[in-house]
């Protein structure tokens, strides 16, 4: 897990990063717990670039719906985006963890992927820079998805992982 304290240096790095960048836009989707309040989040982050706001109200999935790009460090979230074909970007805890496992990013690569993971400021830097460069034409191809989806057939079936055989067939019957 990423501590409070790798948290905010992510937030901060991320909004650092992005705060100079005309074509993006960050929605931070916070859930106040024991770590901050969105009092103390913001305050900790103030001031925040015009392009960055702070939301924990809108629904999970209203946002996740509008992005284009989900950034999460380890999370639910990030299964949600790809079976979605909303790309990832894995990020905080001092690089030390991908929740998939994705060769880190180095300046220079592409960033039509469905999954990259940074590891360092200066990447999150060069990554923002390259993605501010294609806003208008930010795709990833669904193919790219593919690795992180069950293929059909490839799905279990709920009750097979809690009737035996011998149940199934009763059932069936």
């Amino acid at each position: 897990y990423e501590t409070s304290d790798e948290m905010l240096k992510g937030l901060t790095e991320l909004t650092d990063g992005i705060s100079d960048k005309e074509n993006l836009e960050m929605v931070i989707k916070f859930r106040a717990g024991p770590e901050f309040s969105l009092d103390s989040l913001n305050l900790l982050l103030s001031p925040l670039p015009e392009n960055v706001i702070v939301d924990n109200e809108s629904l999970f999935l209203d946002v996740l719906g509008k992005a284009d790009l989900l950034v999460s460090f380890s999370s639910t979230t990030i299964e949600e985006a790809l079976v979605n074909d909303i790309p990832v970007l894995l990020y905080g805890g001092g690089g030390r963890y991908a929740h998939i496992p994705v060769a880190p990013y180095k300046n220079g690569d592409a960033v039509e992927k469905a999954v990259t993971f940074i590891k360092r400021k200066e990447q999150l830097i060069d990554y923002f820079t390259a993605l501010n460069q294609k806003s208008s034409s930010f795709t990833v191809p669904s193919e790219e998805f593919d690795p992180y989806r069950f293929k059909k057939g490839d799905a279990v079936e709920f009750s097979d992982w809690f009737f035996s055989d011998k149940i199934k067939s009763m059932a069936a019957a």
